[in-house]
């Protein structure tokens, strides 16, 4: 999910305005584009390969851990 101004902008569906309010600060606002720009790399990091490898391994490892999973 984008939280509006954290790691993104959120403008209303089928509003032009909006959009180019939008468009404009981050043309004029070179904080708020890298404010912007890196929030959203690390935000965007939590889907990637890596992070559902470690999700996953973490997973089977509580699963093989539990008490029910050594008595079958």
């Amino acid at each position: 999910m984008v939280s509006d101004r954290v790691d993104g902008l959120i403008v209303g569906p089928g509003c032009p305005g909006e959009i180019a309010e939008a468009l404009s600060a981050l043309v004029t606002d070179e904080q708020l584009r890298a404010h912007l720009g890196s929030a959203a790399r690390e935000r965007a990091s939590d889907f990637g390969l890596d992070r559902w490898y470690q999700q996953l391994t973490q997973l089977w490892t509580r699963l093989a851990s539990t008490p029910a999973a050594l008595s079958r």
